[in-house]
């Protein structure tokens, strides 16, 4: 949306790594995505940090449908998929 109201966030957790943060710093404030692995690579811890007055679509690995956070800090423990 115009001026980062809304924007999309897909992780993409990657096994050689253990963990990764992206912070865009938008016009409307900061936007924070991050994961790391957990319990031995068991599960994937996933943060997230919308500013006020935005909204984001998350879609994370194994869903479907996106689901909207509006301002504020998330977090979201999955098992981690096994890859291709």
């Amino acid at each position: 949306a115009p001026g980062f109201r809304r924007v999309r966030l897909r992780p993409m957790p990657d096994s050689r790594l253990s963990h990764a943060k992206a912070v865009f710093l938008s016009p409307v404030g900061r936007y924070e995505s991050a994961w790391a692995y957990q319990d031995n690579g068991q599960k994937i811890l996933y943060t997230f940090t919308i500013p006020f007055g935005a909204e984001a679509e998350l879609t994370l690995p194994g869903d479907s449908e996106p689901q909207l956070l509006t301002a504020g800090r998330y977090a979201f423990s999955r098992p981690a998929e096994k890859e291709r």
